[in-house]
């Protein structure tokens, strides 16, 4: 889970950047896929109302670490958010990314 300082327009200050590498190995093919879900809210007890809780010149936090756990989630409440799944399959012919409908 992350938190993200947002400007005046709401918008994030910066793009964010994941990057993953992953390897075939000895597989003949391999397929991640993502389950996102991407809004605002507040997270009880660690980033509540307008102010940002962090070091001013921090633009996002990583509150948790990416798990099945639910951890924080339970007390993230959402004024709205999204969720959305991608897919990435590749082999060593070629690639492939099965985005959302709304990133087409």
């Amino acid at each position: 889970m992350e938190v993200f300082k947002l400007n005046n327009y709401w918008h994030t200050k910066r793009a964010d950047r994941h990057k993953q590498l992953h390897f075939l190995g000895d597989a003949q093919s391999r397929k991640t896929v993502v389950d996102i879900e991407v809004g605002c809210g507040e997270v009880r007890s660690v980033a509540e109302g307008l102010a940002w809780p962090f070091e001013q010149k921090i633009l996002f936090k990583e509150l948790q670490d990416y798990s099945n756990i639910p951890g924080l989630y339970d007390r993230v409440s959402f004024e709205f958010s999204r969720s959305y799944s991608f897919a990435s399959e590749f082999d060593r012919n070629g690639h492939k990314i099965t985005l959302p409908d709304f990133l087409r």
